[in-house]
This record gives structure tokens, C-alpha cells and sequence, in this order.
């Protein structure tokens, strides 16, 4: 694990920490990749890994839909239910409410990943593009989910790129299969990017990735710290 130190915006008073430490996102590991290496780890083929992924997904949701949180000792699922209601009278309509699912690691991950991790401080790459949130603009606000032609906001640092340089721009990276690039943006500046979400996206997890051309040619990478969810 890497990390940068940066100055701290909200530095105040004398106490408070004039550096803060940025950890350094060095990609993003997919589900393929898991499967590959618990495959190397076992008697298992990678397609009974993946049978059994897939149908963990499928148990887990089935518990939610009749209403239990789920604990999986590392891995804690629950969920609300949002948008408002008319009277006391009233019921759960799709138009208007539905289930927002919430997860969080347990302590124990935590305590485990602090005993084992050896943090690396390196200097941070005055070149690199940092993006630091993506905000949907268009289609239902109320999901968090994106899709095909949604309008997308990115904020961050060191962002700008040409349009016309097909080598640079944002891509979305599926947890398996190809990169699909961005082709259509309003804006490409420094801090912000407008763009349009493309077609021919994979439905699930995918990481966002910024690619901007740096003033000696070569091409410089930055990721989104969390990954988006595509709509099926």
C-alpha cells in the first residue's frame, strides 16, 4: 500500500496536522482476478469459483428481498427504505420509493489488514490526474445506479485532456472484459469533466480511470477511489 502526503485544507488552528496522508489507489482487483488466484489456491476450477460467486449473489439477495441484514463475518449488508409517503394510510410505490442497500467491512477486516499492511510513503506525481468524486446529473437521481446516456460530473485535480487525443479520456473498467472509453464531453478542464455516459457498457462494478497526456508525451493514469455501478 502507497500513499502521498498533501497539504491539509483544513488546517486551522495550531494542533491541527499541516500534512494529511492520501492513500495511493494502485488499480482496481476484479472479480476475475479474484477467482483466478483462489483457483491457485485450491482443487477448485475457476468456473466452480465463479458457480459459487454467483450463487452467493443470488442467496444474499433472496435474504434481503424477505428482510434480513446479512453477516458474513468480514462483510455487513443492510438496507432502508426511502422516499416519502402521503399519510399513514399509505404503501410502498415503485414510482416514488425503493430499497437502498448499505454494506460495510467489519472491525475485525480492519484490524486484520492493519496488522499485515506496511505503508509505503512515495512523492506524489505533480503529473497524475486526480479525480476525486463523480456526480450523476440526468436520468433518476434517486438511484444511484448510471446507465447509457446519463450527463456525469467528475471533479478533481489535474483532469484536463485533449477531446481529440483518443488516447486520453475516461474509460470504465468492468470486473471482466475491455475498457470502454467516453467519446462524448462538454467539458474538459482542469478540475471538471462533463461527459456523457456511452453505450455498449458492462452492467455491475466498474472502475473509473482518467488518462491525460503529460507535457513529455506519456500518458498518466488516475483512478476514482470507488468504483460506479452500471445498471443492467
Amino acid at each position: 500500500m502507497d500513499y502521498t502526503l498533501v497539504k491539509n485544507q483544513l488546517y486551522k488552528k495550531e494542533g491541527d496536522p499541516l500534512y494529511i496522508a492520501r492513500a495511493r489507489v494502485n488499480g482496481r482487483v476484479t472479480k476475475q482476478q479474484v477467482i483466478t488466484r483462489l483457483a491457485h489456491a485450491s482443487s477448485l476450477t475457476e468456473g466452480d469459483i465463479n458457480s459459487v460467486l454467483s450463487g452467493l449473489e443470488k442467496i444474499l439477495i433472496d435474504y434481503v428481498v424477505l428482510g434480513h441484514s446479512i453477516d458474513l463475518g468480514f462483510l455487513s449488508i443492510g438496507y432502508s427504505i426511502k422516499g416519502g409517503f402521503d399519510s399513514e394510510d399509505d404503501s410502498f410505490r415503485k414510482d416514488r420509493n425503493w430499497v437502498s442497500i448499505n454494506s460495510s467491512i467489519t472491525s475485525s477486516f480492519g484490524v486484520a489488514v492493519n496488522q499485515e499492511v506496511k505503508p509505503t510513503k512515495v512523492i506524489a506525481d505533480s503529473k497524475s490526474p486526480m479525480p476525486i468524486k463523480l456526480i450523476k446529473l440526468s436520468g433518476d437521481l434517486k438511484l444511484p445506479e448510471l446507465q447509457s446516456g446519463n450527463l456525469v460530473q467528475i471533479t478533481g485535480a489535474k483532469l484536463a485532456f485533449n477531446k481529440t487525443d483518443t488516447e486520453t479520456g475516461v474509460y470504465l473498467q468492468p470486473d471482466s472484459g475491455n475498457p470502454v472509453r467516453v467519446d462524448e464531453y462538454g467539458k474538459t478542464g482542469d478540475t471538471l469533466i462533463l461527459l456523457k455516459m456511452p453505450n455498449d457498457l458492462t452492467a455491475g462494478n466498474n472502475s473509473v480511470e482518467v488518462r491525460v497526456r503529460s507535457s513529455d508525451g506519456k500518458i498518466v493514469r488516475g483512478f476514482l477511489k470507488d468504483p460506479v455501478v452500471i445498471a443492467a
